[in-house]
């Protein structure tokens, strides 16, 4: 449980990381298993509808349209991940101003924390902006990447990968690093409780018993 004791910039700095953590990790979750998948499905089933009754498609097909979706959508994502790790870095520092009251695994905690920081930098704020100016330059992406020849696709496709790919990195370090925040929040009043349990064994065995005179 948490130490009460603690000084009160201790206890904000453990909220504001898992205020920080809940945010970003959730943010991400929602997104690559709730909101893109769906968005790409309805799109699609809209458009096999609307040629089924007018027997012809739109300017733009559903791969356009829900990548500019969801592109939209992830703008916004990525705002949200900001601000989780703002205050994933201010709880983290808080955390460092009292060795007494230091969790256990705080290196290795923001070691983590900080990874997740610079992968945010690199597909947040270099991956990004190139995806959307390749976006703007592309335009239409429902033809396949097999028959589409322009190299400005090929290079979207390759970055959208490796922005995919960073972000998944992020997510599950963003679960281990919770992971050890829950670890943490049980496994210090145990020790304490453990090594209080030992001085008292060994203050009773130190106690001398009544004298057999």
């Amino acid at each position: 449980m948490s130490d009460r004791s603690a000084p009160w910039y201790v206890r904000l700095g453990r909220l504001l990381t898992w205020m920080g953590l809940v945010l970003w990790v959730g943010a991400l979750l929602s997104f690559g298993f709730a909101v893109a998948p769906r968005v790409f499905d309805l799109l699609s089933e809209m458009d096999v509808q609307a040629r089924m009754l007018d027997g012809e498609a739109g300017s733009y097909g559903p791969r356009t349209v829900a990548g500019y979706l969801a592109g939209a959508i992830l703008h916004r994502i990525r705002g949200l991940e900001l601000l989780g790790a703002v205050l994933l870095l201010a709880g983290t520092l808080l955390l460092w101003t009292r060795r007494r009251f230091r969790p256990r695994y705080l290196r290795l905690r923001t070691a983590l924390a900080g990874l997740m920081i610079a992968l945010l930098a690199v597909y947040g704020g270099w991956l990004a902006p190139q995806l959307e100016e390749l976006r703007r330059q592309v335009k239409y992406f429902d033809l396949p990447l097999t028959e589409d020849p322009r190299p400005e696709r090929a290079r979207f496709e390759r970055l959208h990968r490796w922005y995919s790919r960073l972000s998944g990195v992020t997510l599950l370090l963003g679960l281990a690093l919770m992971g050890l925040s829950g670890w943490d929040t049980h496994a210090p009043s145990l020790h304490r409780g453990a090594r209080r349990s030992g001085s008292s064994l060994g203050t009773a065995a130190r106690t001398p018993g009544p004298s057999a005179g």
